[in-house]
């Protein structure tokens, strides 16, 4: 139970307390003197509580319990509020809603001290003592100050809707909560740490700090911006950091001290953010509307995403930077120092500027939408600057290579691709170093189609070095051969290619060229070493012989140096019917192209095929793990005023590398023969020893010198796909011939038809030979023998059947009927092919199915008169030994009549004169393997056969048996198969005769079924080359 009255003394419960209230009236403000507890034993030592007003009677604060006022109504003059010495209880100041004081509060002395204000203050809060204090604003603050001083520990918490206008807090810490509007200034001196939470929606006019470390939280505005004048902490790692969240405005931010300040902004940031020279971080992840200036330091920047408006400045020191997506609308720029940026994402629309030391750049994933037209990536002056692209292209539409300056070195890696464009021309080294490297691994490119464009060093009198163990493609501009790479100083093939766009015809034809060149003013010679594979694109040559040095792809001028072995050709080079070899040097020594490379399609003398080794496989590059400098991890945002954004990673992934290509090795041609020793002129006689008068000796006359042999004949390179392309015609001839056969070839004999002109029956046969023949093909224009050659076996079978059957009174006997062809055949094609004469060129398949009909006359002396009228489908393919080819697809029509008579000898031996002339229209369908268009013409064949066949009739078990021997001569009646590729024609010639001797047997085996083989050899009679063995088994069939 409490009681009160105007005074006395108020108990308080069970504690025994005793509380002393004198009021009295002094014309001003009013005193409260705040009791301690009174225990019985020490009655002597209660003090009086002197309360001084102005009023009469009933004051509106009074004490509740020890510690605790209460302000509940009007209290015009203002409240002083004494604490009582330590250690003396913490005080509560409540002043309720619906209270006034009308004038100033004054709190001297006091130790811990929690002051709320949920009415109306309507005049300065001076705190002072060495204790803590909480001061919660919930209502009004008509006055000007709130003023704390001590050495404790000050929290000013501002409500919604509440405001004050002048805070000035000093002790140990200082921290406000401020989520309402502070109107004027916010003056925060600690010894220890200041920390500012501006909530959002809420508002600091200006913050002045002063403290070694400080925290400002903010997702209100700072409307004056932030400003930081202290010095660096060295326990500390940041002595001020600063959170601007989503919702954050800072008008500005700057500090004039060596502070290491971090500040991470995810809101905006309106002015610009001048910072000190201490390590100092920045993180932007939303926007900023100034310049960043982090000063001198080791400092670091990292652009998340969002916007910075200007110019972005590391200042000197070992900085690190790391743009991962936004944009910044100026340029990065770094003072002197080891500087390293990383940048994967976003845009730097100005550029960037390394400044003095060793820098290194590393750009990770970027595109032209990146690297914009006219961005400047500038290393600085130093002695080792390096610029690295994992994963980075620039395409056609980004910077070009003449912005990268100022680089020392220069590394694509990882699926990286520069392209030069606009004879762009890339400069490597900085007036002090004069020049530098670019290195390219295998999954990379320098994309240098388009015109002419070189790598130089910044010092005229040094060399530049290219390390190639990628791609240098002058491909990927417009189908021109007229694109040149310059390097001005050493290039090395480390298993790299070049690809080349080239008109592959005679000498002298466009080709792209990689040209190494000596600077006027180098006094070193430039050179090209290593290996690197060419890739050779035609740009629709027609192919033709080169009869001079060829076609010129790598060009060594002023003095430079080419190593053997430092090109070979990465995949064939072939147009037309020729094939391209790749040769350093002229045909005859000259110092002008002895260190140049040329494509030639003739060689002076046949080549030998060397042992090809393959090439050696470089390891792929391992990807770095680590930049070179630390990547701190940048500060996450505290959780409880909001989420955190993540951090980023510590280290930029790269992607793993495809493994290297490795080129094909050319066709290495052996140098000419030397030529054969001259002997040295004999040696003159000894004279006479002493002669008296010894007479004058004859003068010998001059030595004739020796006569050069004459120059071979060059030799053309003939691709091995040629040969089995030209035997396409004349293989589908045969195998007309094969399926239209002869009579006997087809039904055996005669004496097999006699069937009483019945219609019910069927017959069959298949066949095969075995043969080696060659024909005479010459290639126009150069009048050159390619003599193609195959080694075939064909098979086949045929099955057909008399529709129709008649016989007469006389012994005359018709019968016409219907067949189906099914034939095959498959060789190995040979030719001079490749300098090489007969040499092994690929293989050939070609299919033929074939419909026929015939009509067969037997005259009652068992002469015959045979006709076959047959429809062909061809399909198939020809491949050379180097694995291309193309399918071939065509028709024929053919047509034969044939006739025998026989002479009986005597009553088992029987002579029958043959004749036979078949006609072939021919046509193949136009096709193109991978190097040239093949177009066929269509052509008519005759063949013509004059033969005898010596039968003898006996009966092995009553039943008619025959055996035979037939010689044959046949005679292909001159016709030419002409064959283009492209421009060039090849001609060959399917005229010949040969001489066919076959034997076998006819049988009938019951009275239904008669049966017939037989087997043949077939030679040449006009001295080509041809023999071949064949067999034929057959059997009809009768119901």
């Amino acid at each position: 139970m409490r009681r009160s009255n105007p005074g006395g003394v108020l108990w308080s419960g069970a504690a025994r307390a005793m509380h002393a209230f004198i009021r009295a009236e002094r014309g001003g403000q009013k005193h409260i003197r705040l009791p301690f507890m009174w225990q019985p034993m020490a009655l002597s030592a209660i003090p009086l509580f002197l309360f001084l007003s102005g009023e009469r009677a009933f004051a509106q604060c009074t004490t509740i319990d020890a510690g605790t006022v209460t302000c509940s109504g009007n209290e015009p003059s203002g409240l002083t509020i004494v604490p009582p010495p330590p250690p003396g209880p913490d005080v509560a100041v409540t002043v309720e809603p619906g209270a006034t004081i009308n004038g100033s509060v004054v709190i001297d002395g006091l130790m811990t001290l929690w002051f709320q204000n949920n009415g109306q203050i309507n005049g300065n809060v001076t705190i002072t003592g060495n204790g803590d204090l909480t001061f919660d604003q919930n209502g009004t603050f008509g006055g000007t100050t709130l003023s704390a001083t001590g050495s404790g520990s000050n929290e000013l918490i501002v409500r919604t809707g509440r405001s004050v206008n002048t805070v000035i807090l000093s002790g140990a810490e200082n921290r406000v909560d401020n989520f309402g509007v502070l109107n004027n200034s916010v003056t925060l001196n600690a010894t220890s740490s200041n920390t500012v939470i501006n909530r959002t929606g809420a508002a600091i006019n200006q913050l002045i700090l002063s403290g070694p470390l400080n925290t400002i939280d903010n997702s209100g505005l700072f409307n004056q911006g932030l400003a930081f004048a202290n010095a660096h902490t060295a326990s500390s790692q940041y002595d001020n950091t600063i959170i601007n969240r989503a919702t954050g405005v800072i008008n500005g931010i700057s500090s004039t001290g060596n502070a290491f300040i971090t500040i991470s902004n995810s809101g905006v940031i309106n002015g610009p953010v001048n910072l000190g020279s201490g390590n100092d971080l920045f993180a932007n992840r939303l926007q900023t509307n100034g310049s960043v200036n982090l000063g001198d330091g080791n400092d670091i920047f990292a652009q998340f995403e969002g916007t910075i408006c200007c110019t972005v400045n590391l200042g000197n020191g070992n900085d690190l930077a790391f743009i991962f997506d936004g944009t910044i609308s100026s340029d990065v720029q770094a003072g002197a120092g080891n500087d390293t940026l990383a940048w994967q994402g976003g845009r730097i629309v100005a550029g960037i500027r390394m400044g003095e030391g060793s820098d290194y750049a590393l750009l990770s994933g970027l595109d032209a939408t990146n690297l914009v037209s006219g961005l400047l990536v500038d290393g600085g002056l130093s002695e080792n600057d390096r610029l690295v692209w994992s994963n980075t292209q620039n395409g056609s539409t980004g910077l070009d290579v003449a912005q990268l300056t100022y680089w020392e070195s220069i590394a694509l890696n990882f699926r990286s691709q520069l392209t030069f464009k606009n004879y762009s021309t890339l400069t490597l080294g900085d007036p002090g170093t004069g020049t530098g490297v670019i290195s390219i691994d295998s999954s990379s490119a320098a994309l240098a189609g388009n015109g002419t464009h070189a790598v130089r060093p910044w010092n005229p009198g040094a060399l530049v070095s290219v390390n190639n163990a990628g791609t240098i493609d002058l491909t990927n501009g417009p189908a021109t051969a007229t694109d040149r790479f310059v390097i001005y100083g050493n290039y090395t093939g480390q298993n790299g290619r070049l690809n080349l766009q080239t008109v592959l015809g005679s000498d002298d034809s466009p080709s792209d060229q990689l040209v190494i060149q000596k600077n006027s003013s180098a006094t070193a010679n430039p050179t090209a070493s290593g290996l690197t594979a060419l890739n050779v694109s035609n740009l629709n040559g027609p192919g033709a012989m080169t009869t001079g040095d060829g076609i010129r792809v790598v060009d060594a001028v002023g003095g430079a140096v080419t190593t053997a072995g430092a090109f070979v050709l990465g995949s064939r080079v072939a147009a037309g019917v020729y094939e391209y070899a790749l040769f350093r040097g002229g045909v005859t020594s000259n110092a002008a192209n002895d260190n140049d490379w040329f494509l030639r399609s003739s060689v002076s003398q046949p080549v030998v095929p060397p042992t090809v080794l393959p090439i050696p496989v470089p390891p792929p590059p391992i990807p770095p793990t680590t930049l070179p400098a630390p990547v701190p991890t940048i500060p996450l945002e505290p959780t409880p005023p909001g989420p955190a954004p993540p951090s980023p990673p510590s280290t930029l992934p790269a992607p793993l590398p495809p493994a290297p290509l490795i080129p094909t090795p050319p066709l290495p041609i052996p140098p000419p023969p030397e030529p054969p020793p001259v002997d040295p002129p004999p040696e003159p006689p000894t004279p006479p020893v002493d002669p008296p008068e010894p007479p004058t000796p004859p003068v010998d006359p001059p030595p004739v010198p020796p006569v050069d042999p004459p120059s071979p004949p060059d030799i053309p390179l003939i691709r091995p796909e040629i040969p089995g392309y030209v035997l396409m015609p004349a293989m589908a001839q045969q195998i007309g011939m094969a399926a239209i056969g002869t009579f006997h070839q087809r039904r055996g004999d005669q004496a097999l038809l006699d069937v009483s002109g019945t219609t019910g029956n069927a017959w069959a046969r298949v066949f095969g030979d075995d043969r080696d023949q060659r024909w005479r093909s010459r290639v126009g224009g150069i009048d050159y023998q390619l003599s193609p050659q195959i080694s075939s076996r064909m098979w086949g079978v045929q099955v057909g059947s008399d529709l129709y059957a008649r016989s007469d009174e006389q012994g005359r006997e018709d019968r016409a009927g219907a067949f189906y062809t099914h034939t095959e055949t498959h060789g190995t094609v040979f030719g001079n092919t490749l300098s090489i004469d007969r040499n092994r060129s690929g293989d050939l398949d070609l299919t033929g199915d074939s419909i026929g009909l015939y009509w067969t006359r037997i005259g009652p002396r068992r002469w015959y008169v045979d006709t076959v009228a047959m429809y062909t489908h061809f399909r198939g393919d020809a491949e050379s030994k180097l694995g291309a080819g193309a399918d071939i697809h065509g028709s024929a029509f053919a047509a034969s009549l044939e006739s025998g008579v026989p002479f009986p000898l005597d009553g088992k031996w029987t002579i029958e004169p043959q004749g036979q002339i078949v006609w072939q229209r021919i046509g193949l369908d136009d096709t193109r393997d991978p190097y040239s268009s093949i177009d066929y013409r269509d052509f008519d064949a005759l063949t013509g056969r004059l033969g005898v066949r010596l039968e003898h009739d006996t009966l092995v078990r009553s039943r008619p048996w025959q055996s035979f021997l037939s010689l044959n001569v046949w005679r292909n009646f001159g016709k030419t198969s002409n064959v283009t590729f492209e421009d060039t024609k090849v001609a060959t010639s399917l005229g010949g005769t040969s001489l066919e001797l076959r034997g076998g047997m006819a049988m009938k085996l019951s009275d239904n079924v008669a049966a017939f083989l037989s087997v043949s050899y077939t030679t040449k009679l006009d001295g080509r080359m041809q023999h071949g063995v064949g067999g034929i088994g057959g059997v009809r069939v009768r119901w």
